[in-house]
Order: structure tokens, then sequence, then C-alpha cells
């Protein structure tokens, strides 16, 4: 199955031509106790019962081959070779985390602010101090978001497992990693120059929409969207969040709901949920300033979006979607047909994910591997905690120092 870009794509690209430049602590499973400063209540985007919202971050799923991936050193013979201990970072509600150190076989250090706690079971985990908007990794260090409608945190950590609060107050709808400096989107963005050990409030990135719901990075530019009720914005800045602009061509959904932003070349993906609320993808094809919609049908997207090598993947109603460019995509059953959810891959081309969907978690709650995005394997009982739910992973390269890893 291919999906093609809306109708409004031929001025869209007639445009571009004629123009010159221009959406979850304790003692873990291996005993090890996480450390969480507390810091007071905090919160950005939020879910709704049919989804889990994106703090679009770029949620941690960037692909480690953009600038976003991980630290290498150029072999005298062939081609650069990672350096660190590889770990992934699954964040979910009641600020859980938990870290797999074996590609996604297992899952370990396992904690939260409360295993006891059922999200959504007289709590609104969504709107909570530990709700989880979005992780991302850069320069050695995770840094993870929580909080939404409440105050909000941000957390670093360098091995997953121990985490310290270095900002409280403000709420954000996750961080991106580009340049050298992580930024946390919100409408007065925040920026750490030292790998998220500081924070800078910037000026007002200028979105429209109040309510941010992802920010990402990708070729130079960080993009940041926001609104919601089928109503939306989208800002892009080129300076590392110091000034931002607005699209000359921009449909009115595009940023109301995030599922991951992400770039190659001058190609820029914001997915979306979509189904029934509109198309699933914004497609920039010229760096950010003329936008279309792309449908993909009465196809809802459940999972985050991933960048692979030069294109982009994203999962839905048990399909693998894939596109170079972000206006074709090209739809692969997976086997088994799974929900896919919050997902991530690895600099060896591995995916790992967790099951995506409404009341999916605790006894119910699934996780998953995959070499190739399509063929996946669930991952047995015992390899994982069963617990609140996860809303974003994150990948990257730790110090071996640091590590936390058996």
């Amino acid at each position: 199955m291919t999906a093609r870009p809306a109708a409004s794509l031929a001025f869209v690209l007639l445009a571009c031509a004629s123009a010159t430049a221009d959406e979850d602590s304790t003692t873990t499973e291996s005993g090890t106790t996480a450390v969480f400063e507390e810091g007071g209540p905090g919160s950005p985007s939020t879910t709704s019962p049919s989804s889990t919202a994106s703090a679009e971050s770029s949620d941690g799923g960037s692909d480690p081959t953009s600038e976003e991936g991980a630290d290498s050193t150029e072999g005298t013979t062939g081609p650069a070779v990672p350096e660190g201990v590889p770990v992934f970072v699954a964040q979910g509600h009641m600020r859980r985390t938990t870290i797999s150190c074996d590609g996604g076989h297992t899952w370990i250090a396992d904690q939260s602010l409360d295993d006891a706690v059922r999200c959504f079971d007289g709590i609104d985990c969504d709107h909570h101090v530990g709700s989880a908007t979005g992780i991302e990794f850069g320069g050695g260090a995770f840094v993870a978001t929580f909080g939404w409608g409440t105050e909000g945190t941000i957390l670093r950590s360098t091995n997953g497992v121990d985490w310290d609060v270095v900002l409280t107050g403000p709420t954000f709808a996750g961080t991106a990693f580009g340049a050298d400096v992580f930024l946390a989107g919100a409408p007065t963005p925040q920026r750490s120059s030292d790998f998220g050990l500081q924070w800078t409030e910037l000026g007002s990135s200028t979105l429209d929409a109040w309510t941010p719901r992802g920010i990402g990075f990708g070729e130079g530019l960080f993009v940041l969207g926001g609104g919601g009720s089928g109503e939306g914005d989208v800002v892009l800045s080129s300076d590392a969040g110091d000034s931002w602009w607005h699209p000359d061509v921009l449909p009115a959904v595009c940023g109301d709901s995030v599922r991951g932003i992400e770039a190659v070349g001058d190609a820029i993906v914001l997915a979306r949920g979509g189904g029934a609320d509109g198309p699933e993808l914004c497609v920039s094809v010229d760096g950010g300033h003329m936008w279309t919609e792309v449908d993909l049908g009465d196809v809802y997207l459940e999972s985050r979006l991933v960048r692979v090598d030069d294109g982009f993947v994203i999962w839905g109603a048990g399909q693998r979607w894939a596109s170079s460019d972000g206006l074709q995509w090209d739809a692969t059953p997976t086997d088994p047909a799974i929900t896919i959810g919050a997902v991530a891959r690895d600099d060896d081309g591995a995916f790992v994910a967790v099951r995506g969907g409404w009341q999916v978690w605790y006894e119910s709650q699934e996780f998953y591997r995959s070499e190739d995005g399509v063929t996946w394997d669930v991952l047995p009982d015992g390899s994982f905690v069963g617990s609140h739910p996860v809303n974003h992973i994150a990948f990257g390269r730790i110090d071996a120092d640091a590590s936390a890893c058996p």
C-alpha cells in the first residue's frame, strides 16, 4: 500500500519551485535504588484514552546516525566506531524508568515514584507530577521531562538509573538535542549548553498555540509544534533557540498533535495520531518553509516517528509505514500484528518498543524487539517488569565508568 500526499501538495510543490530560498522511585529489579530528588509537582503535553500524548520530543527515538546519535571515533582503517556502553532507557508515567543493556533483550533497574499505584485507577497519570513527556540523549547524558497539568521537572542521568532534578517549575513538551545543546520545548523554551546540567530561559518561541506538543531537531533546525482541538502551529529555529520563525504555508492541524519530529535533508516530517482526527503527517520538503498534509487513510499512528538512515518509519494498525522523502509512504504488515507504542533504534539498527494502546499496562504490558521493524519478538515473562505506561524510549552510549549495566 502506498499513501500519497493530500491534493494541496501540487500547490505546495509549485510554490516551492518558484521560491528563491526560500504525542511514565523505588527499588529496582536488580536491587539498586534510584536517586530521585523531589522537586514539587510538574507538567508538559497530555494524553487521552485513545492515545498516549507525544511530547515529541522527538522522544528519544531518534536515529543514532543523526546529530543526536552516539559519539564516535574515526578508525584508522574503517568507518567510525561507536564508543561507550550502549543503553536504552524507557520513560513512563509516575516517573518510571527502566534500562536495557543488551540491545532490548532484557530490561532492568525498573523504578518509579510509586510502584503500587495503578494509572487511571483513581489517579490521572497524564496530569501528574510524574507524567512522562519526553526523553533525549546527548553529550553522554539522558535528559527527561516529567509533569503535565502541574509544575514540571527536568531530570538528568549519565547511566539511566541515577537521576538528578536539574530544573523545577515550567512544563515542557520534551527536549531535543542538536548543535551541542538541549532545548526544552515550551512557549518560552529553555536551553542547556552543558549537556543538561544548567538551563537558561530564552525569549518567546512566538508559537501561536500556547500548549506545546513536541520538539525535534534535524539538519540544523529545531522544530517546535503546539496546539490542540484540531488547530496547531509550528515554529523553527536555525540558531539554537535564539530566534524563531513561522512557515510560509502551514495546514491548520499541523502541531496540534505530535508523535515525533524528524528531518532528513530538506525533508521534515511531523507525525500526528491521525485516524478520525485528520491527516497522519505534516511534511515540508524545503527546510520548513512550506508544509503539506499527508493522509495515509483511516490509520491511527500509535507509535513514535523514527529516523532510519536516510528515511523515516512509523507504526500503526499492525503495519510499518516507511518513507524516504516524507511524501510517499509504503505499508508493510508486521509479524506478529502488534501495536507499537514507544519505540527507538540503536546504532546497530535494532528496534525496541513497548505495546501501544489504552489500558495495556501492568499485567497486559509487552516489550518487543526487532532487527528490521517488521518482524518482532515479544519478550518473554521475566525479561521486564510490567508496570506503569511507557511513553518514550531513548538510546545512547554512556561512559563505561558511569554505567549501571551488569
